[in-house]
């Protein structure tokens, strides 16, 4: 079961921290909806379904973790350090419980996901007894939370633990507390357990992350992504909203990007992190990002942070992937395909070094002059999923789009040639990315025919922007896509109307002249993806729709159309195929609705 709630509106941060960020976030209702972290009900669903229909990459990927050292049946709680405080320094001197924790926690999201793929209840107990064994004996980390650090130590590295901690238990807590089994069963954590796991997230983490890191990019967003997973589970809407706008402010100065920051990079919103002797800022270093010339691995790290953010955010109705105050589609589909065309060079795998791209890691400061050193290069999946298969974005192609160093194919062809092809036996070092084309392969969708298909949403009466993808099996074909108030099975019964016309085009309903039209006419190719946003006026009955066809661009096909029939409310989109069949894919009602 999808759960969906409504909290109260998100709470203004306070003070300069507000003035530096709350100007972006929409401040409204929170609808929360569970699972919700990372892996939405459906993304799981579909997932499941595919590794039960032999999906080759599904198969493959949960066969990887299941052989991982997170996955295994017998899989022992490594920690918490004796007396239940870890301690950690820099360079991991000392390493007091930050390495078993950090594996702790990938096995429980690891074992998770095992426990909803197959349903074998040892995952499922494997584990709830590493969390609440963590729930019921962890203090924190020596040097934060008003915890000592022993005289003449480190614990500099606390603050970074417990934000990758955070990117981690929350999500495998999700799961486990929301999560059915394909035979309808729970995994049998008890609410006291919950409740107790709860307080640990409360008060040992998120006063450590709360206010973000000025120490480097990749710690900041880190805690970024923690706070906006235990926001979920904790349903804190005030926390998801400082999550939001923290994420809004440390984008631009993790991404560069020439057209809107000119001849220097974005200032850091906290701190003032090296760029590790990038010095040369211009159309041809654009999207390098903020820790490229110290590796790509600490650089994978932020992106991968800012990517399981974003995620949850669009799960729970936000559009952060697609901000458009600081260009952020931009930043990160550019920046994801310089680096995974960086990663594409490496012949001696991780920590090995490339030449540099011209202009790049050209000053003191970087690890290897003129040199970009390679990562594991085990995340991308999950952005690639969202922007392409998602959002259709042109410059996240697939093995069409086009080579170079902003070439972009260049993601695809990574994920193909690199990351599909590794092991995963370990984090390799990238501690929150874990399996990320397990989960985010295959894209959500549902098949219309001539039956009358019927899905609810969360209930509308302000703006919203509806979004989804739209592949017709033929042309021509006569098939719609409608928003209702309640299911429906009678053309006359929808309000907002898109539609494969029986004439080979598309096209929209307006009610103020009784039928359909398209202010540009715009064909469709059987087997082409198409991806629709309606932008909805509820209060005044109109619609507009645009559609932007598979490595197109985005093109208006009605503006202002009125409502076919009159709904206050919209909370139901409906499909059918009178001729030909249309396969409906992501679809997705964000922020700006109620």
């Amino acid at each position: 079961m999808n759960f969906r709630k409504s909290a109260v509106g998100i709470a203004l941060l306070s003070g300069a921290l507000c003035a530096a960020f709350c100007s972006s976030v929409t401040v409204q209702a929170q609808t929360w909806t569970h699972p919700g972290i990372v892996v939405s009900q459906a993304q799981l669903d579909a997932t499941r379904a595919a590794y039960q229909n032999g999906n080759a990459v599904v198969v493959d990927q949960v066969n990887k973790a299941m052989n991982s050292s997170y996955g295994s049946l017998s899989y022992t709680v490594q920690g918490p350090w004796p007396g239940g405080i870890n301690q950690c320094g820099a360079n991991s001197t000392p390493n007091n419980g930050c390495q078993e924790a950090d594996n702790d926690s990938n096995a429980a999201y690891v074992q998770a996901l095992l426990w909803y793929m197959t349903g074998n209840q040892t995952y499922a107990n494997n584990a709830i007894n590493i969390m609440n064994t963590y729930s019921s004996k962890f203090k924190g980390y020596a040097g934060t939370n008003g915890l000592t650090c022993p005289s003449g130590t480190d614990c500099s590295n606390g603050p970074l633990q417990s934000g990758w901690d955070s990117e981690k238990w929350p999500r495998a807590a999700e799961i486990i507390r929301y999560g059915k089994t394909s035979s309808g069963s729970g995994s049998g954590w008890t609410t006291t357990s919950i409740n107790a796991f709860r307080t640990m997230l409360t008060n040992i983490y998120q006063p450590v992350i709360q206010n973000g890191s000025g120490v480097n990019g990749n710690w900041d967003m880190s805690m970024i992504d923690g706070m906006m997973q235990i926001a979920v589970f904790t349903e804190n809407s005030t926390l998801l909203g400082s999550a939001r706008s923290f994420w809004l402010g440390r984008v631009p100065d993790l991404f560069y990007l020439q057209s809107v920051d000119g001849s220097s990079h974005a200032p850091s919103p906290r701190g003032n992190p090296s760029w590790f002797g990038q010095s040369i800022f211009n159309s041809t270093t654009t999207n390098v990002g903020q820790e490229t010339c110290r590796d790509l691995r600490h650089m994978e790290d932020s992106i991968s942070s800012t990517i399981l953010a974003a995620e949850t955010d669009w799960i729970q109705g936000g559009e952060l992937y697609t901000d458009t105050t600081m260009s952020a589609e931009n930043r990160i589909v550019g920046s994801m395909n310089v680096m995974a065309g960086l990663e594409s060079q490496g012949t001696g795998g991780p920590d090995s070094t490339i030449t540099a791209p011209m202009d790049y890691c050209t000053s003191s400061g970087a690890t290897h002059l003129n040199e970009v050193v390679i990562g594991p290069g085990s995340t991308y999946a999950i952005g690639y999923n969202a922007y392409h298969n998602r959002l259709n974005v042109a410059a996240m192609a697939d093995g069409s789009g086009s080579s170079g160093l902003h070439g972009t194919a260049n993601t695809y062809n990574w994920i193909q040639n690199g990351l599909l092809t590794q092991s995963l036996s370990s984090d390799q070092g990238n501690h929150m990315t874990l399996f990320e084309a397990l989960t985010h392969t295959v894209e959500v969708c549902q098949t219309a025919t001539s039956a009358w298909t019927n899905t609810a949403f969360t209930a509308q009466t302000g703006s919203p922007t509806v979004k989804f993808n739209a592949t017709p099996s033929g042309s021509p074909i006569n098939a719609v896509m409608g928003l209702t108030d309640g299911p429906q099975t009678a053309y006359g019964n929808l309000a907002a109307i898109v539609r494969f016309n029986p004439s080979g085009f598309i096209d929209a309903y307006n009610g103020a002249i009784g039928g359909y039209s398209a202010l540009t006419s715009v064909p469709y190719t059987g087997g082409q993806k198409y991806s629709f946003w309606f932008v909805l006026n509820i209060p005044a009955q109109t619609y507009s729709v645009y559609v932007t066809p598979a490595g197109g661009s985005q093109v208006q096909i009605g503006s202002n159309y009125s409502f076919r029939l009159s709904a206050p409310t919209l909370n139901n989109v409906t499909y059918h195929a009178e001729v030909g069949s249309n396969n409906i894919c992501s679809f997705n009602l964000p922020l700006g609705g109620n």
